[in-house]
């Protein structure tokens, strides 16, 4: 008890916030029909695929904000560059509920679980909510998606194909 409140208090003291400890996703208590129609609005990819192979990659990208300066006791503009690991999953989408990148493409996730990463490994098949990253060919995906293991998803794919249906007869 003592040591998550040691951890907790110097967090704050570096002016972190808490919720860097671990990956938290909001939760939806809504029917399963009502859950998947909104993950497939969400997602600009909705699709089953197999993981070919993977391998960590380091992105940069440009964070800002403010910052703390104990020396002037004030907070100031930053704005930094910095690198973090992604997981890199190359992948063969076998069928697809929304979105059309054909043939292989790849989607990356945070290569951490703690920062909602998925641990992808070759030969894995997955029902795959994505957003395309922008500006990138590089789909991203993370454990606060639907995303999950083909195995056992069979309720959320009659879900999908009943989606599919009903968007085809309004046309």
């Amino acid at each position: 008890m003592k040591v998550s409140a040691i951890i907790a208090s110097a967090f704050c003291v570096a002016g972190l916030p808490l919720g860097v400890l671990a990956c938290s996703c909001p939760s939806d208590d809504s029917p399963l029909a009502e859950q998947v129609k909104a993950a497939v609005r969400d997602s600009d990819v909705v699709a089953e695929v197999e993981i070919i192979s993977t391998s960590v990659v380091m992105v940069s990208k440009e964070v800002s904000g403010k910052r703390w300066s104990w020396t002037d006791k004030q907070y100031h503009d930053f704005v930094e560059t910095v690198s973090e690991p992604k997981l890199l999953a190359q992948i063969s989408a076998l069928r697809y509920w929304k979105g059309a990148h054909h043939g292989l493409v790849a989607v990356q996730t945070e290569a951490e679980w703690q920062a909602c990463g998925l641990g992808f490994k070759a030969g894995q098949r997955l029902l795959l909510y994505a957003r395309t990253v922008e500006g990138d060919e590089v789909m991203e995906t993370d454990s606060c998606t639907r995303t999950k293991l083909l195995e056992g998803a069979e309720p959320e794919i009659k879900v999908l194909e009943g989606v599919r249906k009903d968007k085809e007869s309004q046309r």
